[in-house]
This record gives structure tokens, sequence and C-alpha cells, in this order.
């Protein structure tokens, strides 16, 4: 005869079974008794954080991504197993790789994980999603992640200067000419002034001194 008897834990709190005692009456009138006992725990393990916002980022025919690490730090005393439970989508993406183990961290040495989460809004929306983690196949921890994909809008204040002609200037004289531009966006934006050889080699310089254009405001820079 074989005989299997489960302990089951709490997950939401630490559990401890001693003293308990499972009699079993068989043939003969014999009776046997078994004393059980054991315990559990949650996984010891701090997270840099549980929610994370990375608030509004443009959406462009050529995506851009936005990245933040997550880090995990093991504060228990002995290795455990993280996994996730996450998968990639278009728009975020978390690079934990599989069969990752995370040593206990001690007083000489402190190991920590850290996990990039990289996030490319492709739409004109608000993203939200919750990233699971598993720990040695028992605990698990949610961390929510959100962001907005918003549209870029920079113009000019006249569409004529679109091309802009110095045209004849004498030897050693200059001609300044005022291109006006307006950020319609709902962010800043950072601004950089390519020539059309300069931006194959990336060169390029700010505009008069000045990276950031505020919302609907307009500035001035000189050509």
């Amino acid at each position: 005869i074989e005989l299997y008897i489960c302990f089951f834990s709490s997950r939401r709190r630490h559990t401890r079974c001693s003293g308990v005692s499972w009699a079993r009456r068989c043939v003969q009138e014999t009776a046997y008794t078994i004393n059980l006992v054991g315990s559990s725990r949650r996984p010891n393990v701090e997270l840099s954080f549980r929610n994370f916002d990375f608030g509004q980022s443009f959406v462009l025919k050529q995506p851009l991504s936005r990245q933040v690490l997550l880090k995990m730090k093991n504060v228990d005393n002995a290795a455990m197993s993280i996994e996730t439970l996450f998968e990639k989508t278009p728009y975020l993406d978390v690079q934990l790789a599989p069969g990752q183990v995370l040593l206990p961290s001690t007083k000489l040495e402190e190991n920590i994980l850290e996990v990039p989460i990289i996030f490319t809004p492709r739409e004109i929306k608000h993203y939200e999603e919750t990233v699971t983690f598993d720990i040695n196949n028992l605990h698990k921890i949610d961390v929510r992640i959100s962001g907005e994909g918003i549209p870029f809008k920079l113009e000019l204040e006249r569409t004529e200067d679109n091309n802009i002609d110095f045209d004849i200037v004498r030897v050693g004289g200059d001609i300044t000419k005022v291109v006006g531009l307006v950020n319609a966006s709902r962010r800043p934006i950072t601004c950089l002034l390519y020539t059309s050889d300069a931006a194959d080699d990336l060169l390029c310089v700010d505009l008069g001194g000045r990276r950031f254009i505020q919302k609907k405001n307009t500035i001035r820079s000189q050509v």
C-alpha cells in the first residue's frame, strides 16, 4: 500500500505545520500514527519598482525605443530561480534569459539582477501591461508597466522657409535670416541642425544653443 500525503502552503503568508498527528486504522485493529511537520515562506526578493510609467513617447516612422532597468536583489539565504511569464509584444520587451538564477547577496558581495524593459510605442494610444515574474516556481510578483504614444508635431512658422536662399553675398560679408519653428507636440523636443554633408557624419549643432522647444511656443533661430 502506498500512501501519499501532500502539504500545500499559502502563497500570501508564511505557513508552518508542526505537531499535527494523522492516525490510520488498518486491519486487525492495528493503528498507525504519523506526525506531520513542515513549513513554507515566500522568497525574499527586493525589486527596484513595482510600477513604472514611461510617460509620453513619440510615434515615428522609424520607431524609437525607451528602456528602464528593473533591478532585483536576493536578500534570502538561498539561491532562487527567476522566470517571466510575459511574452514579447511589438511595443514591450522584457529581456530576461530563461533559467536565470539569482544568488543571495552578502555583506561582501551584492548580487543584483538587472532586467531591461524596453518600450517602443507604435500607435498613438495609452499602453498598460502587467509583467509577471515567477520565483522558484512558487511565488509570483506582478510589475505594472505603462506608457503613451503621442504624435510628433514640429512645424515651420512660415511654410516659405522650407527653402532658404541667401542670394549673392559679397566676400567677407554675411546675411542673417530667421527661421521660426513651432512645437505643437505634447512634450518638449530636442532639436539639432544638420547640413546635407554633415548629416552623413552625424555632425550637428543645436539651434542657437537652445535645444528645447516648449509646447506651442515659438523659438526663432538664426541661420
